[in-house]
């Protein structure tokens, strides 16, 4: 990946935030303060800073990530899995309701009927 032109492409153009620092009024805040940062500088950094795209992604990086995952088949095969179940969840749904609908009609004949005898 790190060869790839787009995929470099988009780590130049991501921004880094940096964080702002607010003013101190105390002077035994001041001191407080130079303490912490001084504890702070002797531990190594286990935090970034967040990066942020800017640009969107080429369809080239989508492709090598797909690649990456051992199949080129993966990828479709990802996406017809999530069509799929998002089929099955709607045909759930409508047979729910007709289901429940049929029992409605059910128990709407049973009263018409019990009324007419």
């Amino acid at each position: 990946m790190k060869e790839h032109l787009g995929f470099q492409q988009l780590m130049e153009t991501t921004a880094v935030e940096e964080e702002q620092e607010k003013p101190v009024s105390d002077d035994d805040e001041v001191e407080e303060d130079k303490t912490v940062q001084k504890k702070k500088r002797k531990a190594p950094a286990l935090m970034q800073a967040e990066e942020r795209a800017v640009k969107s992604v080429p369809w080239s990086v989508y492709i090598d990530y797909v690649a990456a995952s051992g199949s080129m088949l993966n990828g479709p095969l990802v996406i017809l899995l999530l069509i799929l179940s998002q089929g099955a969840n709607i045909a759930t749904s409508l047979w729910r309701k007709y289901t429940a609908h049929l029992k409605a009609s059910k128990n709407t004949a049973n009263r018409i009927s019990e009324l007419v005898d």
